[in-house]
């Protein structure tokens, strides 16, 4: 019994120090979108990727810009993890 709870606190003190530094990662990925912009509907840009995926990019006034974009346009996003 007592090997199953040192076992137990080994394990619990090993994902101590795994998921703090994944969490870190997700906190600073960010994934660049490549495609089709297929509509604007109010602060959600509404893209097809190059694979058929449907992704919806919120944009706020945070958002840079190079000029404002038109639906049918090929467009490239960087969009970060907060």
């Amino acid at each position: 019994m007592s090997r199953v709870i040192s076992c137990m606190i080994v394990m619990l003190f090993s994902l101590s120090l795994v998921v703090p530094s994944a969490m870190a990662q997700l906190e600073t990925s960010s994934q660049t979108i490549k495609g089709d912009l297929l509509s604007i509907k109010g602060d959600v840009y509404v893209i097809k990727d190059i694979s058929g995926r449907f992704m919806y990019l919120y944009v706020d006034t945070n958002t840079k810009r190079g000029r404002m974009l038109v639906p049918g346009e090929r467009v490239v996003a960087l969009r970060q993890a907060k």
